[in-house]
């Protein structure tokens, strides 16, 4: 299905919901268990910054705004939890996930120097070296990345995938720190283990791009997409490109028990798109008639490929 401009947005919005952010982590990351819950969670600023003195004068800055950040936890004790979404494959991944979480660590250290600083408590020189005293502790973060694409996750998803080590000292690599990604994808999870709209999502997310693929797993599940809640819609709406479901439009498929029914929205669209196709085929054959390209014309007919550059050259599509 084709997706919308200003995806990334709403995809945030989608996840910055407490319920449906606990869901992706339970169900991505815990098979399901209830570990965490959105009273648990705590927003956080979403920029992360740190800064390092290069010379008296100059200073070096790193920011860096990860698509949702959250504490998780009670009172002083809590986690970081961060996450980068992704509808297509970033070969990088893991090097952005690792050095993201780097910098969340040193702008913690960062507040801790400073407090040492105003309070002027560090006496060895070890600690007053470092701003780090030996009792202080950062809180621990926690990366994930959400890939949301139509297609399988084709990259690497930790530090060792994306390295090469020479010929002859591979054993080198038990030596080497790997950093691994917490990735979750419609490939590497389970969709029953989802509690809200996102079970729907993992659902649908492998057969998106093939339009009689999506049709017929629906087809094939009419007692549950016959009768979508309007936190599904939401969520199908953003992810598979259901703009039929979007709240727009979406009344004109509710159900006598109160639900949305997307196997009838389905229908429409396929209808709408032989209509519009078969408008498309009729601007054409005039266009071309009128060029005295008939021959031409009747040879597309038969023919996807050059029925669909002939579009692009008289500017249908």
């Amino acid at each position: 299905m084709q997706r919308e401009k200003g995806l990334d947005i709403r995809v945030k919005q989608q996840l910055r919901k407490p319920v449906i952010f606990c869901d992706l982590i339970n169900g991505g990351l815990f098979c399901g268990e209830q570990r965490l819950h959105p009273e648990m969670l705590q927003r956080m600023p979403e920029i992360l910054n740190y800064s390092e003195e290069q010379t008296e004068r100059e200073y070096r800055s790193y920011e860096r705004i990860p698509d949702v950040v959250y504490a998780a936890g009670a009172g002083e004790g809590y986690l970081v939890l961060m996450d980068e979404n992704q509808n297509c494959t970033d070969y990088a991944m893991p090097l952005r996930n690792m050095f993201d979480t780097a910098i969340a660590y040193m702008q913690q250290k960062k507040t801790i120097e400073k407090a040492h600083k105003e309070a002027k408590d560090l006496k060895t020189g070890g600690e007053y070296l470092s701003g780090f005293a030996k009792q202080d502790r950062l809180h621990p973060v926690i990366f994930l990345t959400f890939y949301h694409g139509e297609e399988p996750w084709k990259g690497g998803s930790s530090l060792h995938d994306i390295l090469k080590f020479p010929e002859g000292l591979e054993d080198m690599k038990q030596f080497c720190p790997d950093f691994r990604m917490n990735l979750i994808h419609a490939w590497n999870v389970n969709p029953e283990n989802f509690r809200t709209g996102l079970r729907a999502v993992f659902e649908l997310l492998p057969v998106a791009a093939d339009r009689k693929g999506l049709k017929d797993y629906v087809k094939g599940h009419t007692e549950h997409f016959g009768n979508l809640t309007e936190e599904e819609c939401d969520l199908l709406e953003v992810f598979i490109g259901m703009k039929k479901l979007g709240k727009g439009e979406r009344e004109t498929y509710r159900n006598e028990n109160g639900g949305y029914n997307m196997c009838t929205a389905l229908m429409d669209i396929r209808e709408e798109g032989i209509a519009a196709g078969e408008s498309a085929l009729s601007k054409l054959a005039r266009l071309m008639q009128a060029d005295g390209r008939e021959k031409e014309f009747f040879e597309c007919c038969g023919n996807d490929k050059k029925r669909k550059k002939l579009y692009k050259e008289y500017g249908i599509i």
